[in-house]
C-alpha cells in the first residue's frame, strides 16, 4: 500500500502540471499512454525538488533520514501532499506561459539559420482559426457544397478528435460577399473548407441597410 502512495506522489504531480499547460495551451494531447507517463514523470522532478526544498525550509529538517522519519507522520504526509498539489498547478501554470513563448522563439531562430520557415506557436491550425473573442462570420462547405453559415458561438479545443461549431445567425449569409473574405480553413483529410468573412464589413453592411431600411 505504501508503495502504492509513494508512485502516486511521484507521477501524479507531474500528470497535473501536465494536464493544466494542455488546458490553458492550444494543441492536440499526446495520445500514448506511454509517452504521457514519460513526460509526466520528466515534469514531476521539478515539483518534487521544489517541494522538498519548501519542507526542509520551513522544519529543520537537515538529513535524508530525517527526512523519512518526518514522513512516517500522516499528517506531514496530507501537508506535503497539499504542498505538492499547489506547486504542481502553479508550475502547470507557468509552463504553459513560458513554454511556447520561449521554445517556439528559440525554433525559429535555429530554424531562421537554416533558411526554413518559421513555426507558429499554436500547434493546431483549427485554434489558429478559432482563437478568436469576437464573432466570426464563417461558411462552410464539404465537397464543394456549402452546407453551414453564420456567426461563430462556441467551439472545442484542439484536444478534441471532433472538432465542432456552434453557429447562430444564418441570416448573414446574404451579406456575405467573397470579396470579404478574411481567412479560409481547409482539413485536406475530411475535404472541408471554412471561409472566415470581415465582420467589419458585415457589420458596415446591416449599418448601412438598416439606414435605407
Amino acid at each position: 500500500m505504501e508503495n502504492y502512495i509513494a508512485m502516486l506522489l511521484v507521477v501524479a504531480p507531474g500528470f497535473i502540471a501536465r494536464n493544466i499547460y494542455e488546458r490553458l495551451n492550444s494543441g492536440e494531447k499526446e495520445k500514448s499512454d506511454f509517452r504521457r507517463t514519460v513526460i509526466a514523470l520528466l515534469h514531476s522532478i521539478p515539483i518534487i525538488v521544489i517541494s522538498l526544498v519548501v519542507v526542509v525550509s520551513l522544519t529543520e529538517i537537515e538529513t535524508i533520514p530525517q527526512l523519512m522519519k518526518y514522513m512516517e507522520d500522516i499528517w506531514n504526509i496530507l501537508k506535503y501532499t497539499t504542498l505538492m498539489l499547489m506547486v504542481s498547478v502553479l508550475y502547470g501554470t507557468m509552463l504553459s506561459i513560458i513554454h511556447p513563448k520561449y521554445t517556439t522563439a528559440l525554433a525559429n531562430v535555429i530554424r531562421k539559420s537554416r533558411g526554413l520557415s518559421e513555426v507558429s506557436q499554436e500547434d493546431d491550425v483549427w485554434n489558429i482559426m478559432f482563437n478568436n473573442n469576437e464573432s466570426q462570420p464563417v461558411a462552410i462547405f464539404k465537397d464543394g457544397k456549402q452546407i453551414a453559415c453564420g456567426l461563430v458561438k462556441n467551439w472545442n479545443h484542439a484536444d478534441n478528435e471532433e472538432k465542432e461549431l456552434i453557429l447562430e445567425g444564418e441570416w448573414i449569409e446574404e451579406h456575405l460577399d467573397e470579396d470579404d473574405v478574411t481567412r479560409t480553413y481547409y482539413s485536406l483529410d475530411k475535404d472541408i473548407l471554412i471561409k472566415e468573412y470581415s465582420l467589419e464589413e458585415l457589420h458596415s453592411k446591416l449599418k448601412q441597410k438598416n439606414s435605407t431600411g
